[in-house]
């Protein structure tokens, strides 16, 4: 198992790197395409007591990917964090996701005697200490960390991720539960593009667009706005009709339009079934 996950995914080109092992560079590349998955289950093959810091700062990526913080509280990975720095600020974070205000009021003293300290996730520790809302312009370097704790606190942050944030930062929000809207819908398109989500995730997206704004599912495409809206209701319709005189020209808008952004490919399976029916 653990050869065929070393092998699945093209490795960096420059692996010419002093000191680091192939299984460095491969959990390296699975970090930069935001593929946790793989990383976790590479983990699971290794004896934990051999996890370096390294592999341990993406399992806790992992479980904060996911919004999901309790894993990242148990002693198990806790224990195992080497940097005194690090292991206060997910201390701190801990304690702020289950709101116990003392220990917050506490380990923030501490994170602030050290030298360096993140000034930001002090400010929004506060807030949660002081039960104060969280001004989202005075934060400027945004991480899982915050992202979790700021979502907990049911802000909408969307206007702070884009094209050009950190792969992490856009797959926290595409799988968030914050309203799906024409950006969400355009980040998840340009992930899938790039290989970094699969159909699913598009999928998911689509569908929860139709929800969230109670959109009419029986729109004529001819009379949608955006080329985008158009693609989430082809996929909307096809999935909703058996009818083979009516699927096959919406597969054919489908395969044009998924094929003009370079989508088709990855997108393909999403109604792979219904193409099936029709053939």
């Amino acid at each position: 198992k653990l050869i065929s996950l070393l092998t699945i995914a093209t490795p960096p080109i420059d692996i010419d790197q002093s000191g680091i092992n192939f299984l460095q560079v491969k959990l390296d590349h699975f970090k930069s395409i935001g593929d946790y998955n793989s990383i976790l289950a590479i983990s699971k093959l290794i004896d934990d007591e051999e996890w370096d810091q390294n592999l341990i700062q993406n399992i806790i990526n992992f479980h904060l990917l996911k919004d999901d913080y309790k894993p990242i509280c148990n002693k198990k990975i806790l224990n195992k964090v080497s940097s005194e720095n690090i292991s206060l600020k997910i201390r701190a974070f801990c304690n702020a996701m289950s709101n116990n205000l003392p220990a917050i009021d506490l380990i923030i003293s501490l994170i602030t005697e050290e030298e360096l300290y993140d000034n930001e996730l002090v400010y929004v520790l506060n807030s949660y200490l002081n039960e104060t809302d969280i001004d989202l312009d005075k934060i400027q370097n945004l991480d899982l960390y915050k992202l979790n704790l700021i979502n907990n606190k049911n802000i909408d942050f969307s206007r702070h991720i884009s094209e050009e944030s950190e792969i992490e930062l856009q797959l926290f929000y595409i799988n968030s539960e914050s309203k799906t809207d024409i950006k969400k819908i355009a980040l998840t398109e340009n992930l899938l593009s790039r290989g970094i989500v699969d159909s699913s995730t598009l999928a998911n997206v689509y569908e929860k667009y139709l929800i969230d704004n109670k959109a009419n599912v029986e729109l004529n495409t001819n009379d949608v706005v955006s080329d985008l809206e158009k693609r989430v209701f082809l996929y909307n319709q096809i999935r909703q009709t058996s009818n083979q005189a009516e699927l096959i020209p919406l597969v054919s808008a489908y395969v044009a339009n998924m094929g003009n952004e370079n989508l088709l490919i990855n997108s393909a399976s999403l109604i792979y079934d219904k193409i099936k029916i029709v053939v």
